[in-house]
């Protein structure tokens, strides 16, 4: 709420204070009743401008409103002077209301979604430069953008909103909040924010897409080994850009821990082949290796399935070939042994 007072006097007061009151508990000055601003001196005849920040509370309706206007200055001669107070009008603005319909959104565990809806100006008033922002207390769904600019809406008008989100593959299935607010600029130009309009969203569970088995997967002590994991798609959309990636933990690791397949049919199945070491730490035991897989839908959506436990068996190496190379050496340094001692013997 902004004042322009002149001194309509003919002398400079100084040190010159501006009072206002309100005089109705529907319009405040934050929790008080009144507010007061510093002009210091002012010359005769000049005009000065005050602003204070007002509060109109839920009951305030759009009619006029009356405040109590004063000042208090130091005359010519320094005595301390008090203005009569005057009565000023205020009307608030109607209260701007807004609607959203028409919501529809595709949340699934470990999915890219969109949430769509329209916002629709139900207030008496026009919103200009009205941007939708949509936030969330969940920890697993991200939003890529938390803002959407709609632009002015007249009253009656609607605009669509859209809003690219992202469901963590470890999320639960179930029910999300979300919150959704309206920033925009009134007719004198103040940025206004709208009150919360609260949605609520199901998340559905992870999609099969894919489906993984082992293919060779029994391997040694402190070897170095290629896993081979066998692909199915098991949808019944085509993927693209098909990337596996293990995330193995120790006893594993992995120097190679991607592939990737370009294309893959629905049923189609193709092998993926990873680098797998088994420290030398390792035990005779059976474990799982992560696979998480990413890949592309036919509408452009990035879909991640997993962790895909894969089994692996740690079990002791045997080694034939390495069993008779021992037993071959042994049988030539028994042999070179007879002949030296049957050339000792000649001697």
């Amino acid at each position: 709420m902004s004042l322009t007072l002149e001194n309509v006097g003919s002398a400079v007061a100084s040190d010159t204070r501006v009072h206002l009151a309100s005089t109705n508990a529907d319009l405040r000055f934050g929790q008080a009743a009144e507010d007061s601003r510093y002009v210091g001196p002012w010359e005769p005849g000049q005009e000065r401008t005050v602003s204070y920040v007002v509060t109109a509370t839920e009951a305030a309706r759009a009619y006029q409103y009356s405040f109590q206007v004063s000042t208090t200055f130091e005359d010519d001669r320094g005595r301390t002077v008090t203005t009569k107070p005057e009565t000023v009008g205020v009307t608030p603005l109607p209260d701007l209301d807004f609607a959203v319909r028409d919501v529809s959104s595709n949340l699934a565990v470990g999915e890219e979604a969109t949430i769509r809806g329209t916002l629709v100006n139900d207030g008496d008033v026009a919103a200009r430069n009205a941007v939708v922002t949509l936030s969330t207390p969940s920890r697993t769904v991200a939003l890529s953008e938390s803002t959407y600019p709609v632009g002015d809406l007249e009253p009656g008008a609607s605009a669509p909103f859209a809003f690219d989100v992202a469901v963590a593959p470890t999320a639960e299935d179930g029910p999300r909040s979300f919150s959704l607010l309206v920033a925009y600029e009134d007719d004198d130009g103040d940025a206004v924010t709208s009150d919360s309009i609260h949605l609520r969203r199901q998340v559905a569970p992870q999609p099969d897409r894919l489906e993984l088995r082992p293919v060779n997967a029994t391997f040694g002590v402190d070897t170095s080994n290629r896993l081979t994991v066998e692909v199915t798609n098991v949808g019944d959309e085509p993927l693209t850009d098909v990337q596996a990636r293990l995330a193995p933990q120790p006893p594993f690791s992995s120097e190679a821990p991607t592939s990737y397949v370009a294309r893959l049919e629905p049923g189609e199945t193709v092998r993926m082949a990873f680098e797998l070491t088994v420290s030398e730490d390792a035990v005779e035991s059976d474990h799982a290796v992560a696979v998480n897989v990413t890949a592309d839908t036919p509408d452009d959506r990035t879909v991640l399935t997993g962790p895909h436990l894969v089994p692996v068996t740690i079990a002791e190496e045997s080694n034939p070939a390495g069993q008779e190379g021992i037993l071959i050496a042994a049988v030539v340094v028994v042999a070179v042994v007879i002949g030296a001692g049957y050339w000792w013997l000649r001697q």
